[in-house]
Order: structure tokens, then C-alpha cells, then sequence
């Protein structure tokens, strides 16, 4: 009975201290080591969440700008080490906090304009990328995200998605039009989109003007008039 009993304690050999493959700080006990939450270790836990992976992915581009050699991928422990991890893991949760559209083409933008990586978090220079984002876009991206908005509306709402400028709040079309995730290669091709002019105020369709100007659209869609009746088919087909 005492045998079992001893083969139960925690053995201590200070000779043979536990050692954190992270820090290398050393402990007595084995569950000192398993509680034990040093910085490195804190990072390598944290590589699946969803603001480090954003963090990671520009810090990556962020490196094949500026180095010759850009079939090297900076691996997880690399961006760990590096001293800009910090800065872009904030960055990473800006993103998401602010739902950015199109992160890698955001990226490329802040890196093309050199803006130094203090001032990414910049809500202004976001609004610059995605007025730039809007007018340069290939039309294919820009109705992806679109209809992908609309298609997550109704799911999280149990409308059909065929309903949407019928149905949904004319502030939230608004404010996603403002945040690019409708773009005016859907909002001015598609018949169903009276609907939800019909419902602004004159304080809305001033807003949608001014992130969407119609009389600029519209010019694009004559210059662009193939792409544009292509698409204007496509969401009528679908009902839209």
C-alpha cells in the first residue's frame, strides 16, 4: 500500500530541473514547467488565433518587399523572434475589429505608399485603400464580396437572400456600402436595388454619393459595357 502511495509524489531532482524550451528558465517541479507562461511561449501558443495568423500573413508580405529573395517564407518562429511581431499582431486585430476588406490588397497598398507600420492602424488611411479599393477593383472580386455580404445576411437572418434590398434595414445597406462590402457593380446593376433607394433619406443617399458617386459609375459602366450588361444578366438570372 505505501509502495502505490509513493509512486504517486512528484519526484524533485534538482539536478534534472525542468526547462522551458521557450525562455530555458529552469524549475524543480515538472508542474511548475506546465504552468509556467513566458512571452515566447505565450506567442507559440497564440499561432492559430485569428488576429496573429492577419499579423503573420503581412508580416510576410511586409518581408518580400523589402528583400530580393522572396521565395523565402518567414516561418511562424521567425515572425515570433522578429521585433515587429508586436506591431503586427495589433495590426491584425485592427482588421478584424474594423472588418477590413480585402486585407492582402490593404497590405500591398500600405507597403506600396510607404507608410511606416506605427501608423497602419490609421482609420483615414483605410478610408484612402478603400476608395482606391472601390474604383480599381476587377469587377469578379468586387460582386464576390457583395454577394457574399448578402449571402451571409441571410443566413444569419432566415430572409432569402433574393429579399435583401426589400428586407434589410436601409442603414445597414448603407453603412456596407461606406465599408465596401457592397459595391457598386452590384448596387447600380441590379433592378432589385430600387428597392432600398426607394427607402433612403436624402442624409443617405448623400452618404451613398459620397463613397459611391453614381454620375462616376456610371461613365465606368458606358466605358466598361460588356462587363457591366454581363453582370447586370447575371443578377437578374439569380433574381437579385
Amino acid at each position: 500500500m505505501s509502495s502505490r502511495k509513493n509512486s504517486q509524489i512528484e519526484v524533485i531532482d534538482l539536478n534534472k530541473p525542468h526547462t522551458c524550451e521557450f525562455c530555458h528558465k529552469n524549475f524543480s517541479r515538472e508542474s511548475s514547467l506546465t504552468t509556467h507562461v513566458c512571452e515566447p511561449k505565450r506567442r507559440h501558443l497564440a499561432q492559430k488565433e485569428p488576429h496573429v495568423r492577419r499579423g503573420h500573413m503581412a508580416f510576410q508580405q511586409f518581408h518580400n518587399s523589402i528583400t530580393p529573395n522572396k521565395m523565402h517564407i518567414k516561418t511562424y518562429q521567425e515572425f515570433c523572434a522578429s521585433t515587429l511581431y508586436s506591431a503586427f499582431v495589433k495590426f491584425g486585430s485592427w482588421s478584424l475589429e474594423n472588418q477590413v476588406q480585402e486585407f492582402p490588397a490593404l497590405v500591398e497598398y500600405l507597403l506600396k505608399n510607404n507608410v511606416k507600420i506605427d501608423r497602419w492602424c490609421d482609420l483615414n488611411l483605410y478610408k484612402e485603400y478603400l476608395h482606391n479599393l472601390l474604383d480599381n477593383e476587377k469587377s469578379e472580386q468586387a460582386l464576390k464580396r457583395s454577394l457574399d455580404t448578402i449571402s451571409n445576411w441571410a443566413r444569419d437572418t432566415g430572409h432569402e437572400w433574393t429579399s435583401f434590398f426589400a428586407t434589410c434595414h436601409a442603414n445597414i445597406i448603407t453603412n456596407w456600402i461606406r465599408d465596401g462590402k457592397i459595391s457598386p457593380w452590384l448596387l447600380y446593376n441590379t433592378p432589385g436595388a430600387v428597392n432600398y433607394f426607394e427607402r433612403c433619406s436624402p442624409e443617405q443617399l448623400a452618404l451613398i454619393q459620397d463613397t459611391a458617386n453614381i454620375r462616376k459609375w456610371k461613365v465606368r459602366f458606358l466605358r466598361m459595357k460588356q462587363e457591366a450588361d454581363s453582370i447586370k444578366e447575371c443578377l437578374v438570372s439569380v433574381g437579385l
